[in-house]
């Protein structure tokens, strides 16, 4: 199911290389609306790359949830994680918020936008908090839209994907906003912290996305798909990603403590990766790390604060934002 990427901005984003007949650029707004076909656009120059697509990824991750249930090799345990356990300078498991506790030999932290709870990365990764909005349209809407390309411009971060199941989607991939909390620091006892963690609808059924996302992803749709500019929307989250300042992956072992590997670092882009990182992680536990990814994926040098924005020429907006500043302006339009 492939559709084709746009990539947008006030100035042109790129020509691509995936390809002479594939990629194809786009000099002018009128260029990107006949591309689109939905009568809209966004951005004044950039580039459509017809070999690109997008996947389902939650149908992805039940897949995958399935065929790892078939082998009959995994013990699934669905519980929260309070800290890691630590003997010394060794980590050998993890207590759980119920109290049980989980030995282990090799403590694997792959725990996305959360993992700053669980282990002291100030400075090298730190949760930002990504705006959603979805909105129901008809049977009719889905058969027009369904193959649209996907819309990403690069200077504000809006972005639409192709509907699915009469659901469409448009959200933004910028800088995102922070969440400062004051947490029990996980390698110092008595002490604490603050870093960014998520906020979402399990702890705040209720929660909407704040005015000022709200107020983006509308006029980004009255852009896009104007026949949907002014369709209420139905539902709205916040998508949190594992930021690091370039992007890369952490995926190493903890240079202070024994037992102790993380696999995080996803900088909202690490679903696609999903057919190959396994492998190399796998890799990276075994000590074999790819020679080309040693310093990318190694342990950083720790900065100062928390707070961490990805510098990676994908982002749009704003640098700065509070996720709770921005609450307490409104929501909910």
């Amino acid at each position: 199911n492939v559709q084709g990427l746009v990539k947008s901005g006030a100035r042109q984003a790129g020509q691509g290389r995936a390809g002479k007949d594939s990629v194809q650029v786009l000099d002018s707004r009128e260029e990107i609306e006949r591309v689109m076909n939905t009568s809209g656009g966004s951005g004044e120059s950039g580039y459509v790359n017809w070999a690109s697509g997008w996947a389902d990824a939650e149908a992805a991750m039940r897949y995958c949830r399935r065929k790892v249930e078939e082998l009959g090799r995994v013990n699934f345990r669905k519980a929260e994680a309070k800290s890691l356990l630590y003997s010394g300078n060794k980590v050998i498991g993890v207590e759980l918020v119920d109290g049980g506790k989980i030995l282990a030999d090799l403590t694997v932290v792959a725990t996305g936008a959360w993992s700053g709870k669980l282990v002291d990365l100030r400075g090298i990764a730190s949760a930002t908090g990504q705006v959603l909005a979805y909105l129901d349209i008809t049977p009719e809407e889905q058969d027009r839209l369904g193959k649209i390309p996907v819309l990403l411009n690069m200077s504000t971060g809006m972005f639409v994907i192709p509907p699915r199941d009469r659901v469409l989607k448009v959200a933004r991939h910028a800088y995102g906003y922070s969440n400062p909390t004051r947490v029990p620091h996980p390698e110092k006892h008595g002490e604490s912290m603050v870093v960014s963690l998520p906020r979402t609808k399990v702890d705040e059924p209720e929660q909407w996305i704040p005015k000022e996302g709200e107020l983006a992803c509308r006029k980004a749709l009255r852009e896009m798909i104007p026949s949907l500019g002014d369709r209420p929307f139905s539902y709205t989250r916040i998508c949190w990603y594992t930021d690091t300042p370039k992007g890369d992956w952490l995926i190493t072992h903890h240079p202070c403590y024994e037992g102790l590997f993380l696999a995080t670092g996803g900088s909202g882009h690490g679903f696609k990766f999903l057919p190959v990182i396994g492998d190399k992680i796998v890799d990276c536990i075994l000590g074999k790390t790819p020679e080309e990814f040693k310093d990318k994926w190694s342990w950083p040098k720790k900065g100062k604060e928390d707070g961490v924005w990805t510098d990676d020429g994908s982002r749009g907006g704003k640098k700065g934002s509070v996720l709770g500043e921005e609450m307490r302006k409104g929501s909910r339009l």
